[in-house]
């Protein structure tokens, strides 16, 4: 007897027994986290997103920074 085996899938893409309709607590769930996301979309995501931009230009060249800061702090003892 030659059986060949069939790899099995262990998840599907369509709902055939069940409705495909959300239930309620997934529409809450969704709802709660839009309206998270809608909140954490304002100044503070601004602020975090510069200061992102920030720190990967800064740590693309840390060496570079670093002898800028010297030179500004070594200008202002100067000029202090």
């Amino acid at each position: 007897m030659n059986t060949q085996s069939q790899p099995r899938a262990l998840w599907r893409t369509a709902s055939f027994a069940d409705g495909s309709d959300s239930i309620a607590v997934e529409n809450f769930a969704l709802g709660k986290h839009l309206g998270t996301c809608k909140r954490h979309s304002g100044s503070s995501f601004a602020f975090r997103h510069g200061a992102e931009l920030l720190h990967g230009f800064c740590a693309g060249r840390f060496v570079t920074t670093l002898a800028l800061i010297a030179v500004v702090i070594g200008f202002s003892a100067i000029v202090i």
